[in-house]
């Protein structure tokens, strides 16, 4: 699989130059929360974390 990379490119007019842009811009674009990989020894990349509705706990 070929390796594609986020930075350089362009969203909502800002141009993507590190994890923390890109994580600002998904929370501020499309309400999504990612925690930039610098806070995790991996300066590159993101982490993304997700959960499933209350009711659905109960089934797990």
């Amino acid at each position: 699989m070929p390796k594609r990379s986020t930075y350089g490119r362009t969203l909502a007019g800002q141009t993507i130059t590190s994890a923390e842009v890109f994580a600002e811009l998904l929370l501020t674009e499309a309400n999504v929360a990612v925690v930039p990989g610098a806070d995790f020894a991996a300066p590159n990349h993101i982490r993304i974390s997700y959960t499933v509705r209350r009711p659905a706990w109960r089934r797990c």
